[in-house]
């Protein structure tokens, strides 16, 4: 937006001003920079003029209707983008404001050249449009050479551009040389008024400039003579020692290839990951929006950070960002379980969560692995027969491992085999029992007559190496793939001889009698019968051997002290 440019009527002076409000202190001219079709209306409020405009902005011209001792008023023009000035002519609050064309700055120079003397109304539009020629104007139209009058001629030649310009190491302070006696003016790019000054007798000048150029400005500067000739503009670029404001707005893309984010355009964008590795460069667009892509996806949570770097090489604060975590931990390793079965251990990601579950995908405990990668998970309910377990990590963002397995330690013997029969042809013996078991058979004085394999429905037929058909005791243990061995299990092989048994049981042994005196306990040749007698060979007691070898008779009369002397 240009500025605003104020005439006193009484002086010629010229003043600008940042467009905004205005304050007058005298019977003036004022231009501002704005086009009929911008205004949404002109209304007058006290001494104030108010205008606001279309896009919902304000500029208010303070003591606009304060006339001056003699009636004079203040007086509006606005100009349109191209230039042309249009004159205000104020009716009253109810019909406000009407505008007639003044001119472009090439038609107000014709008409001071066509014309003897030169209108007031064209002095102050030459002013209006920043020719700064209307000292001269009015020096050429009121004491030319066009009615021979004599006084001398007007300087009509403006000074030479200014040069050696430079600015100080802050950018407040611009130096140069020029016309002795010039005033100095300096603009910024948009052509505010950022300083002036005087170039002094020796030819220098320094300006104290109210906003400091470090960044890279261009700033133009004019010299104005006494007579009001302005100079052609000399240019300078001001140092860039301001580093770009931080970036802004970084995320990090789903898949973790791309940063994007904002800041000032045309810098130079560097991503680092939290080792100070350079992972992805580009640059801000015009727009200043940037994305840059990574030589290295970044899918695990990882904090990154972003720097701008303009033209100068200024860098500015980094600024962070972390990457989404879409990256499961690795499977556990190194798991074991207990010798008690309540305790699982392994090594992991650390401060991920452990989870245990049976074969059955239950959940059996749950921990967490510690910063030094190993953890300790203490089950639910002691495993030790040999279960299957699996663990999973999972880390904050819930991603979860693949499973790791381990089988607990089987210390739990097999039951002992049940349903023991033998073929009556005395070749193999047949029985129940836990699945999967080796079946062992052995004859009275231990010797191994057969092995086999209790299937996957619990049942087994073990073939014997030699025919048992006497009735021989034959003894069946069941033993797992951890080695534990069940209780024994007898059973009777068939008599198939045809004569009597005539082969005795052998001797019961582990005779105790009962603390109450009340029975008698033993193990003996299964099925056998047991009998009890005291001393006088009195029977006072009876029973059987079971299944498995072991007895217990009941006596008649209790015998504390009793010495039985069992038949069977």
């Amino acid at each position: 937006m240009k500025n605003i440019v104020v005439i006193d009527k009484g002086t010629g002076a010229t003043t600008e001003q940042a467009f905004g409000n205005v304050a007058l202190n005298g019977t003036s001219i004022v231009k501002v920079p704005i086009s009929p079709n911008s205004v949404q209306s002109m209304q007058q409020s006290g001494k104030n003029l108010v205008i606001t405009l279309k896009s919902g902005g304000t500029v208010t011209i303070q003591n606009f209707f304060v006339a001056d001792s003699d009636g004079e008023l203040n007086q509006l023009v606005l100009e349109e983008n191209d230039g042309t000035l249009l004159l205000g002519s104020y009716s009253s609050p109810y019909s406000g404001f009407t505008f007639s064309e003044i001119g472009t700055v090439q038609e107000l120079m014709a008409a001071t050249a066509a014309g003897s003397t030169t209108p007031d109304w064209v002095v102050w539009g030459l002013s209006l449009l920043g020719v700064g020629a209307a000292a001269a104007i009015i020096s050429d139209s009121n004491g030319g050479s066009g009615g021979g009058g004599g006084g001398g001629d007007a300087d009509s030649t403006p000074p030479g551009a200014p040069t050696g310009l430079s600015f100080n190491e802050t950018g407040a302070v611009l130096s140069g040389r020029g016309e002795s006696g010039s005033a100095v003016t300096v603009k910024d790019a948009g052509g505010r008024v950022i300083g002036t000054g005087t170039v002094g007798t020796d030819g220098n000048f320094q300006v104290n400039l109210n906003t400091p150029q470090t960044n890279g400005e261009t700033v133009e500067v004019t010299l104005t003579d006494p007579s009001g000739n302005v100079s052609a503009p000399g240019e300078i670029t001001a140092g860039d020692s301001t580093a770009p404001a931080a970036a802004t707005d970084l995320s990090v893309s789903p898949d973790g290839t791309t940063v994007s984010g904002k800041g000032e355009p045309n810098t130079t964008v560097t991503i680092k990951d939290a080792n100070g590795n350079v992972i992805g460069t580009g640059t801000v667009g015009a727009d200043g929006t940037f994305a840059v892509t990574l030589n290295t996806p970044q899918t695990n949570g990882e904090s990154l950070s972003a720097t701008l770097t303009d033209a100068a090489g200024n860098v500015s604060a980094p600024a962070s960002v972390d990457a989404g975590d879409s990256t499961a931990p690795a499977a556990p390793t190194d798991l074991s379980v207990s010798a008690d079965g309540t305790t699982v251990t392994g090594k992991g990601e650390p401060n991920t969560t452990v989870t245990i579950k049976d074969a059955d995908g239950n959940v059996m405990g749950t921990g967490t692995v510690g910063t030094d990668g190993n953890f300790a998970v203490v089950l639910t309910t002691p495993h030790i027969n040999g279960e299957s377990l699996s663990a999973t990590l999972t880390d904050a963002a819930s991603n979860v491992s693949a499973p790791a397995s381990v089988d607990a330690g089987d210390s739990t013997a097999p039951a002992a085999a049940t349903d023991l029969s033998v073929s009556t042809d005395g070749t193999t013996v047949s029985g129940k029992g836990d699945a999967n078991t080796t079946v062992t058979i052995k004859d009275a004085d231990g010797n191994v007559i057969g092995t086999g394999t209790v299937g996957t429905d619990g049942n087994f037929v073990v073939t014997l190496n030699t025919p048992k058909t006497q009735g021989e005791i034959l003894t069946t243990t069941l033993a797992d793939t951890a080695g534990n061995e069940s209780a024994p299990a007898n059973v009777n092989a068939h008599n198939n001889t045809g004569g009597p048994d005539v082969t005795a049981p052998d001797a019961p042994t582990d005779l105790a009698v009962g603390a109450d005196g009340t029975t008698v306990t033993g193990k003996g040749e299964p099925n056998t019968t047991v009998t009890i007698k005291d001393a006088d060979g009195n029977v006072i007691g009876t029973g059987t051997v079971g299944p498995y070898g072991n007895f217990e008779a009941v006596l008649t009369t209790p015998k504390s002290t009793a010495k039985p002397s069992p038949r069977r």
